[in-house]
């Protein structure tokens, strides 16, 4: 649905470990949610991106075309782990923006913000279209440094790849086994919920060589 009011929605996640990951995520089941936008497990998001790159935006800027306004995020890559991409920045439109005055926005939408920086899943990289990231908010996952200096994913909010993150503990594989909802065994452990941006590409890497890519 598009209106005409501000209002934009971060996402949220939660951790991982690879192997467990792999186990794991082919279990997964999710349910719609309220902007229709199907939940994706980190195999669906791999399989439906073109493009999966490290990086941070660097600017935003909001125009119109063909009567509708557009925000065009520029983003600067860092590293290409999916697809082929020779330039040093990438161009993403989204739906929606704010110009002269007039403010457009898309029920569900997500833009990042400038400095945003971490993994990008992209379904389509070219044109103008509603949100080019593989199930909009999901398609980004955020980095944050962790008190060690290291470079993680806080994953809270996504409950299916904390509990991979989990799986090694024999606390939580108890759980599993007595067929404990997924949510409520993760809110018990809240410790599993950051993840090293390194292995979470190499999870990626993984799926993408069992899917062939």
């Amino acid at each position: 649905m598009i209106s005409m009011h501000t209002q934009q929605n971060r996402p949220n996640y939660s951790g991982m470990r690879v192997f467990a990951l792999l186990l794991i995520s082919v279990l997964s089941c999710f349910s719609a949610s309220a902007t229709v936008l199907l939940d994706l497990s980190l195999e669906e998001l791999v399989a439906q991106s073109m493009l999966i790159v490290e990086g941070e935006v660097t600017g935003k800027t909001v125009s119109r075309i063909d009567d509708q306004l557009y925000t065009t995020v520029t983003l600067r890559v860092d590293e290409t782990i999916k697809g082929s991409q020779q330039e040093a920045t990438l161009a993403l439109q989204f739906l929606g923006g704010t110009l002269d005055g007039e403010t457009l926005e898309v029920s569900g939408q997500f833009i990042p913000e400038t400095g945003s920086h971490g993994l990008f899943f992209i379904n389509d990289p070219l044109g103008e279209q509603i949100n080019p990231l593989t199930g909009w908010y999901q398609g980004y996952f955020p980095y944050m440094f962790a008190d060690d200096g290291q470079v993680v994913l806080n994953l809270d909010g996504r409950p299916d790849l904390m509990l991979a993150n989990a799986y090694d503990d024999p606390r939580v594989r108890k759980l599993i086994s007595i067929g404990m909802d997924t949510t409520r065994i993760v809110a018990r452990f809240p410790e599993y919920a950051l993840f090293l941006a390194a292995d979470f590409k190499t999870a990626i890497e993984a799926i993408m060589a069992q899917q062939g890519n």
